[in-house]
């Protein structure tokens, strides 16, 4: 799958973002580094890139190269490379084209900024292979906006060198902007737009941007820079500083020496992050010079008056930012500040006293990453792999273009000879159309129309325009040239078209028709004319040897790389393995094959270390590691096996015991004998095979390879489950239903046999027992906390009024380990626990409502973090009878146990927790508990007890969730224990349980109106949402599967919805079958 990657390539580091399917990523290292040092550098063996050449940079000075970003498309000759960036570069320039001269393979080297570049977004492809576990292709990369066309083409060269397909060069702040922008969802109208201040002040730059914000767009009006102000010049102001303090502290220039610079200049960077954070800080350079070990202090007001000088370079870029907008201060919404050096807190001063003091500058964007998320948005909008939102971003260039020919020979009518086609501030990407009058082939030049304003070359391409053909008449004919400003920024000539006029003869009129006769047709005919263009960009033929090159090289690092972690291996193994045939391993070694090792391990050794092992080919590092491995891996065998082979053994002892266990008990009494007989068999079988193979493995000395593996048990294990368990977990058949027998007297119940005590009519049915609750807790892996979920399976369908359920099932919660568990007589309840949120609390009704099943639900706080238990709580699951009450089984449920003295609750109650919540209580204060009731006629009823709120976290407390369906007389339940999914047999039609459900609704317009309005706008959208699917599940199928998911994959409610079933009727339903209410028949 095609890669959406942006890259901020940076002057000190570049950052790599990734698009997946939770957002923007941006990745790290190999160091786990976020930010990847930009600094390319050379060895006597192989290169070094990002992290790597940072940790050489010292030691190998003068061959590491830094600055990438400030090099690349510049030539030795521009007064920025020689008076500005020779200040910040360790590696030499050597010629006029910004080659650098370094010491690689041990022989002098020369490469092209472009090439730099080019090894450095290899780097950075690698990185993000590693993360993707795939090759990158599709990439953006945010430049500076100040780049000039050969800058840009450079890029892209680099890039394509690298390997990478970029699909755009996008402005640092216009990236900035598109991360800023695309998620609000409170953009205005496009009549009145936000106007927002981007600054961006990083390592070497400072650019300004306005952009105005609406709905699902960005215009960028103006931009500004200051291409050689950032945070590199304070460090510059500190290291002149300190060199004076030190020549007459310590006596040593530190000027005069690039490496003491060097070092100055890093604990110069350190000491101004510290000053940014503190009112003081220390500084300490050790050997500085003639092993000196230098050191100082320094306030923030000494930093700040120190620094005076870069501090007068910051209000001129807003200035003229706002002058070309045509904005004032007061225009503007607000002021985000991006870049390392943003922090410092004179910049900041100085930024708020321009727009006011009464301004507070935002920083909602991350200062170090706004850049790399932008282009990886812009990545993801050209990227075919994922849909993003549509957002329009509309840049502009920064420089005005112009167009300029030679006059044509005796053209007195030609007055100019240029044009200024693509002026400052035009949008990118953008089309125009000269028109030209030439009789024979021309050339066009394009460059710059204010060179004053750009660095580096004006000149930007030449355009050739081949084969002009005359006219019939000799007259100069008409041709239209084709030019594009690009999405990345780049000028370039499309094509060029010969248009030729022509009058078609009109057919003349048939003889004796009046009327005028048809005037002549004009014809335009169009003709692609040959073109030579030529920019300021590498040759194709030079682009490919770079190409094949930069492949060359990456393969001799890797070929490097490969070959010292041969050598590791094997330097790593001598030790590990002398050090184990002295411990663990002695007893599983023959003499003689400890001495073998032992000699081969010391020759290994002394060859490592000798001139010949020291540089050797990776070849021979493997070659002595296989003959090692070959003498130890058989004894390593011999151990791991007596440590594996016990385990593996009592694992398949207790398979085999629990399928011996599982055929005589009566769960599994409906699988044939003969079928159980052969579980049975087999189980001997496997059983006899792990003792005789033990015997014989007993018999065998440690020194001997073992006959019998831990691979083999654990495959003849998987063998047994995979022969048996098909067998076992056969289903057990569906009940037959009960049919009635004639009788002389008609259709009636059977008569019960001889000796069969007759049941009294008249006489109370006895309750019947309840099964216990079947809790299973698990380990939640991010919190570590216990998850409780199970079922509780109860035949009855009231409630025992001799406990109080709530208090049960707090106490089974909180109490997971109790023995024996609490036993629970309700009927068919799922309990386990969630977050509590509002649209969690929706969606817990929903579940019975799609599901089209009659439920209760009743929330039940459980904060483990409270120490007292849950029973002193007081939770209501008392159910406020809304809708249609007169139904019979509705009313038949009686209602839960509630503390004495105390009345039932009604809608949006507050209910005061005795033990508040931890956070609660250091904040001095219970908020106590909200219980809300909402029951959908007798199909859904919902308790909700919301937990205590911590408002200052906006986090709610653990709660649990109880889903109970209600009994009703065409409802039957199957009883199926230990099984999580609880099915159920509906036999009234979806369409008559759907408006009764509907028709229930009416009665109690006051109360819903209350409950919703209480719950605020956003859950009445959940709720027509929620009637919403329920009248799309009205017109399907009943035979689905339905699953309804909280958060993290949290399963609240599983059913099956199945056809109508012939199913024997619970004594406890026998008596309600004649009273099922109106629209329902009891036997459809």
């Amino acid at each position: 799958m095609a890669s959406v990657v942006g890259i901020d390539f940076g002057n000190l580091a570049s950052k790599i973002g990734v698009a997946r399917k939770g957002g923007i990523d941006v990745i790290v290292n190999e160091t786990s580094n976020r930010a990847t040092p930009s600094l390319v550098s050379f060895g006597v063996k192989s290169r070094a890139m990002g992290e790597a050449a940072k940790t050489l940079e010292t030691s190998n000075f003068k061959n590491t190269v830094g600055s990438l970003k400030r090099l690349i498309g510049r030539s030795l000759s521009e007064p920025e490379i020689t008076e500005v960036e020779k200040q910040y570069l360790n590696a030499q320039l050597v010629d006029v084209e910004g080659t650098v001269g370094v010491n690689y393979l041990g022989e002098p080297n020369t490469f092209s900024a472009t090439q730099l570049v080019a090894m450095y977004l290899g780097k950075l492809r690698d990185i993000t292979a590693a993360e993707i576990k795939a090759a990158p292709s599709d990439v953006v990369i945010a430049v500076p906006g100040w780049y000039n066309d050969t800058q840009r083409r450079a890029v892209l060269d680099a890039a394509h060198i690298a390997g990478l397909n970029p699909l755009r060069l996008i402005n640092d702040t216009t990236a900035i902007a598109l991360g800023y922008g695309i998620t609000k969802s409170d953009l205005p109208e496009p009549d009145a737009p936000r106007n927002v201040v981007f600054i961006d002040i990083g390592h070497s730059n400072y650019s300004v941007a306005v952009v105005a914000f609406a709905k699902g767009q960005l215009s960028v009006k103006s931009t500004a820079y200051d291409r050689n102000f950032g945070g590199r010049n304070i460090d510059l102001a500190l290291v002149k500083h300190f060199a004076v303090e030190f020549k007459e502290k310590y006596k040593v220039d530190v000027l005069s020496s690039p490496k003491a610079i060097f070092r100055l200049s890093a604990a110069c960077e350190k000491l101004k992050k510290v000053l940014s954070a503190n009112a003081e800080a220390p500084l300490n350079v050790e050997s500085l010079m003639n092993d000196i070990d230098a050191s100082s202090k320094m306030t923030r007001e000494q930093f700040e008056a120190i620094i005076t000088e870069p501090l007068s370079r910051v209000t001129a870029p807003l200035e003229e930012a706002l002058l070309e907008a045509g904005l004032t201060s007061d225009q503007i919404h607000s002021v985000e500040l991006v870049g390392g050096s943003s922090r410092i807190p004179a910049i900041r001063t100085r930024i708020r006293d321009f727009f006011g003091a009464s301004r507070q500058l935002s920083s909602t964007l991350n200062a170090d990453e706004a850049v790399c998320r932008g282009a990886t948005f812009a990545c993801a909008m050209l990227s075919p792999v994922f849909r993003v939102r549509e957002f329009n971003v509309q840049d502009i260039t920064p420089y005005s273009i112009k167009t300029s020919w030679e006059r044509v020979p005796g053209d007195a009518d030609e007055d100019d000879t240029e044009l200024v086609v693509f002026p400052r501030g035009n949008n990118i990407p953008s089309t125009k159309v000269l028109t030209f009058y030439r009789s024979a082939p021309f050339e066009l030049e394009a460059s710059y129309a204010e060179p004053g304003k750009v660095h580096g070359p004006t000149k930007i391409g030449n355009f050739q325009c081949k084969n002009v053909p005359p006219s019939a008449n000799g007259d100069p004919v008409q041709i239209k040239v084709k030019t594009r400003l690009n999405l990345h920024g780049i000028l370039s000539f499309e094509g060029a078209q010969l248009i030729e006029e022509e009058l078609a003869e009109p057919e003349p009129l048939p003889e004796g028709a009046e009327g005028e006769p048809p005037k002549p047709r004009k014809l335009v005919k169009k003709t692609d004319l040959p073109v030579a263009t030529q920019y300021n960009s590498i040759a194709t033929a030079t682009l490919e040897k770079y190409r094949e090159a930069e492949a060359s090289m990456h393969a001799a690092d890797k070929l490097v790389a490969d070959t010292e972690d041969r050598k590791n291996a094997l330097e790593e193994y001598v030790y590990d393995m002398r050090d184990k045939l002295d411990g663990r391993l002695a007893p599983f070694a023959l003499p003689d094959e400890k001495q073998k090792i032992l000699d081969l391990a010391r020759q290994a050794e002394d060859w490592l270390y000798s001139e010949e092992g020291e540089d050797a080919s990776k070849s021979a590092y493997v070659e002595r590691l296989d003959k090692l491995h070959a003498l130890g891996d058989p004894i390593t065998t011999r151990y791991r096996e007596s440590d594996a082979r016990p385990r593996a053994a009592a694992q398949l002892r207790e398979t085999i015991g629990a399928y011996m266990s599982q055929v005589n008990q009566p769960e599994y009494a409906h699988i044939d004998e003969a079928e159980r007989n052969k579980v049975v068999e087999r189980c001997a079988t496997e059983q006899q095979w792990l003792d005789d193979m033990s015997a014989r493995q007993l018999e065998k000395p440690k020194t001997a390879d073992p006959i019998l593996t831990s691979v083999e048990i654990l495959k003849r294990r998987d063998e047994l489950i995979y022969f048996a368990q098909p067998i076992m977990s056969k289903p057990k058949p569906k009940p037959q239903p009960t049919s009635t027998t004639e009788t002389p007297q008609g259709t009636g119940t059977p008569q019960p046999q001889s000796g069969t005590q007759t049941p009294d009519p008249g006489a109370k049915k006895a309750p019947q027992e309840p099964q216990e609750m079947d809790l299973t807790f698990c380990e939640d892996e991010r919190s570590g906390d216990q998850l409780g979920c199970g079922i509780i399976v109860g035949p009855h369908p009231f409630w025992d009024q001799s406990v109080d359920p709530d208090t049960r099932l707090a106490e089974a919660f909180l109490a997971p380990n109790q023995s024996p568990q609490p036993q629970l007589n309700h009927n068919h309840i799922a309990l386990l626990e969630m977050k509590l949120s509002s649209i969690s609390v929706i969606l817990t009704a929903a579940a019975g409502l799609v599901s089209a099943a009659p439920l209760r639900v009743v929330i039940v706080t459980s904060d483990r973090h409270v120490a007292a238990p849950m029973a002193r709580v007081p939770v209501w699951a008392q159910a406020v009878r809304w809708g249609h009450a007169a139904a019979p089984t509705f009313n038949s449920l009686p209602p839960l146990a509630q503390p004495a003295g105390s009345a039932p609750p009604s809608m949006g109650d507050r209910l005061v927790t005795e033990v508040p919540h931890p956070r609660q209580r250091m904040r001095g204060g219970c908020r106590g508990m909200r219980a809300k009731t909402l029951q959908f006629g007798n199909r859904l009823r919902v308790v909700l007890g919301l937990p205590p709120i911590d408002y200052h976290s906006h986090r709610h407390a653990m709660g649990t969730v109880i889903i109970e369906r209600l009994p009703q007389s065409n409802v039957v339940p199957t009883h199926h224990r230990h099984h999580i999914r609880p099915h159920y047999v509906h036999k009234a039609p979806l369409a008559v349980r759907l408006s009764h459900a509907l028709a229930t609704l009416g009665p109690w317009e006051g109360r819903a109106v209350s409950f919703v309005l209480g719950c605020g706008v956003g859950a009445i959208l959940r709720m027509l949402f929620i009637f919403g699917v329920l009248i799309v599940r009205s017109v399907r199928s009943c035979r689905q599967e339905r699953r309804v998911m909280l958060e993290e994959d949290t399963v609240i409610f599983v059913a099956d919805i199945k056809e109508p079933t012939e199913v024997e009727t619970p004594p406890a339903y026998a008596e309600k079958t004649d009273a099922a209410p109106e629209g329902h028949n009891a036997t459809n």
